[in-house]
């Protein structure tokens, strides 16, 4: 059964968030069995990002971690801090490019998700796209989790 696990992705600003841990705690106690969480919000100290080289390590271990994944979660109050936008706008538009069939999730975390939708279409500057228009906005971490179960 663990060999035929789907991936999950949690965005993330390579720090562990506590939206991040709860979400990271539930999957792993209540989705292990199907689905493995491919997410790592850490990187190499040696990885400094205001340097050319270790910028370019910290983009592809996103790259890396974002691609090809079944499903991810987007925590909405990361895509609102500006010091990480930038890694978080990578994370999410690296996913939608490279699995046409992902599914995704928002959690939001910082609002009622009123307009999150949108309001992430225009970060992205995409148009549309219907895995984003037709994901599920949670605000439990509990309700979201028992979701993607189901």
């Amino acid at each position: 059964m663990l060999q035929n696990r789907k991936t999950i992705f949690i965005t993330h600003g390579f720090r562990f968030h506590i939206p991040w841990k709860r979400l990271n705690f539930l999957i792993e106690t209540r989705l292990s069995n199907s689905y493995l969480n491919v997410s790592t919000p850490w990187h190499d100290p040696s990885f400094i990002p205001y340097d050319k080289w270790g910028k370019s390590m910290i983009e592809e271990t996103l790259r890396s971690q974002s691609s090809n994944v079944d499903l991810m979660i987007i925590i909405e109050s990361l895509t609102t801090k500006k010091s990480i936008e930038k890694y978080i706008n990578l994370e999410i538009i690296n996913a939608l490019d490279t699995n046409q069939n992902m599914e995704i999730y928002i959690y939001a975390d910082f609002s009622d998700g009123e307009g999150i939708k949108d309001s992430l279409k225009k970060k992205l500057n995409i148009s549309s796209d219907k895995r984003i228009d037709n994901c599920m906005i949670f605000r439990d971490p509990l309700n979201l989790v028992t979701a993607i179960n189901l």
